[in-house]
């Protein structure tokens, strides 16, 4: 998919996209909006082994992040986020 890493995490987070692998570096200011948002959705951002992201590091910069929407990039049944709780 071609588009922004913001736009990205919203893809994940409103469930159009599964996960975001982002492979190349990246800066907290670049990922803390996307992953309140994400996280919020109900889903989760961590780098590529499973820690959690860390701020106010020494060093602001992110190794490679995973970003996983709220199914946990399982598919959903036709209908299943309109479904009644």
């Amino acid at each position: 998919m071609q588009a922004g890493g913001p736009l990205k995490f919203c893809l994940v987070a409103e469930g159009v996209a599964h996960v975001f692998p982002c492979m190349h570096p990246t800066w907290e200011w670049d990922t803390a909006p996307g992953q309140a948002l994400l996280e919020g959705a109900g889903g989760v951002v961590t780098l590529l082994d499973g820690t959690p992201l860390a701020y106010n590091k020494p060093d602001l910069r992110n190794g490679f992040i995973l970003a996983v929407g709220p199914s946990g990039g399982a598919a959903e049944p036709d209908g299943a986020r309109d479904a009644p709780a």
